[in-house]
């Protein structure tokens, strides 16, 4: 993700002025100049209208501002900070910035309205106040703070707990416990459903809840996610959304503007903050709401997060050997037939491993051959069975000593057995050339 690039914070003023100035962060005083919102079942960008998903939810701030939100519980909506707090309008998340990402200031919980409504402004129910905000790790972050927590960059996130009303909202879902994958997912808001340009023109249809059902993660660091898809202008605090798991991602934070340079609309991709690096914080407030709320709390509040996947190093050289058995496992290494669990110790080319009784009913499992009447790794010649009967070479007329072809049969599984009876478990029984050619196969981790 390029880090050097500014982006604008994707709240949207109720009424729209003809600069891109009037994409302001949540809070700003209303455009005197501006044009009333218009009403429209016109898709957002390539969106559909959104009737069903009523866990997301449109954030009215004071009658002069636009941001978008997800029910994770009855009472507690995620959206971002800075739909919550004045902060300055162009984030630049690159070390000179960092004065660029401060909070300026907060606003009091009376600001906020929340409707599951599909249009923001819908009369009748459906609407609630709000009793509390908090903020990432519960900072205020006031004053020009530069805390950890403070930079909006990677803790853009805020909850806002709802006052009951006549009842809560019955649609929630969960925020997700695991890092996301490079993945097509839902974007949903109430957003700007036509894009503002630099000349002040768009960004006129705007409150509605509309879903755009292909919103691709294209690239996710330790803190946020970069999307390609058409979020706009008031889509800030909407979720990113997997309707497989039926999980919240992460929750939009900016995206880019239009430019006058390259002819560019903006609204062609979005940052999101990821949920799961800030899990903790989330189940703390889950917690918190859940009993203000006089509910049980939800699955998530209490979960803990699977370990991640482990990370692919690439493939392993050939020369490096798999890893070795557990201890007393058959293969293992050992200097006693008491470090074996068969209790059956032999040497394999000078080295001591952990063996088991084999035979053509009970042959050695993969990886292993049957060698006379013991367990050794597979690829290992047997070794000659003395039969005290000479033969003659066929080219030399030598007497080799060796016992003819009658002596041993093929066995199931690969295994060549003594037609003689198999000796007897014993510790210490040597075999004495085997080739441990099992152990440069190559192995690729996962």
């Amino acid at each position: 993700m390029n880090v050097m690039r500014s982006w604008r914070l994707l709240a949207v003023a109720a009424l729209f002025a003809p600069t891109l100035a009037s994409l302001a962060s949540c809070g700003q005083a209303k455009p005197t100049d501006g044009e009333p919102v218009k009403a429209s079942a016109a898709p957002i960008i390539g969106g559909t209208k959104d009737t069903a998903d009523t866990f997301v939810v449109g954030i009215d701030i004071g009658g002069s501002s636009i941001c978008s939100g997800s029910l994770i519980a009855p009472n507690l909506v995620l959206t971002a900070r800075h739909c919550v707090s004045q902060v300055p309008e162009v984030m630049d998340c690159s070390a000179a910035g960092a004065t660029k990402n401060k909070v300026i200031t907060n606003y009091s919980a009376s600001s906020f309205r929340v409707t599951t409504n599909q249009y923001l402004y819908a009369s009748g129910g459906g609407s609630w106040s709000v009793k509390s905000v908090f903020y990432v790790d519960d900072v205020t972050c006031t004053g020009g703070s530069t805390g950890p927590s403070c930079g909006l960059c990677g803790n853009d996130l805020a909850l806002l707990e709802l006052n009951r009303g006549t009842a809560y909202p019955t649609s929630y879902v969960s925020p997700s416990l695991t890092k996301p994958l490079r993945y097509p997912y839902q974007a949903i808001g109430f957003g700007c459903q036509d894009p503002p340009t630099s000349t002040g023109g768009g960004c006129k249809t705007v409150g509605y809840r509309m879903q755009l059902a292909s919103a691709i993660i294209t690239d996710v660091t330790d803190q946020d996610i970069l999307v390609s898809g058409r979020v706009c202008g008031g889509d800030s605090g909407g979720p990113i959304y997997d309707p497989a798991t039926k999980t919240i991602l992460g929750a939009l934070s900016r995206g880019d503007g239009p430019d006058a340079s390259t002819g560019s609309p903006g609204c062609t991709e979005g940052i999101y903050t990821r949920v799961d690096t800030h899990l903790a914080w989330l189940q703390k407030h889950g917690v918190a709401a859940a009993t203000d709320g006089g509910y049980a709390a939800p699955p998530w509040v209490t979960a803990t997060p699977p370990p991640p996947p482990p990370v692919d190093a690439g493939p392993v050289a050939d020369t490096a050997p798999p890893p070795p058995p557990p201890a007393g496992a058959l293969g293992a290494t050992c200097a006693t037939p008491a470090d074996c669990k068969s209790g059956i110790c032999i040497g394999v080319d000078g080295k001591q491993i952990c063996s088991q009784a084999c035979s053509a009913s009970a042959p050695c499992p993969t990886g292993f051959d049957c060698n006379s009447g013991y367990c050794a790794p597979a690829s290992a010649p047997p070794p000659p069975v003395d039969t005290g009967v000479a033969t003659e070479d066929a080219t030399t007329g030598d007497d080799s000593g060796l016992g003819d072809d009658t002596t041993s049969t093929p066995a199931k599984g690969g295994c060549t057995v003594s037609t003689d009876p198999p000796p007897r478990p014993q510790p210490w029984v040597a075999i004495p050339v085997l080739a441990l050619v099992g152990l440069g196969l190559r192995r690729r981790r996962r």
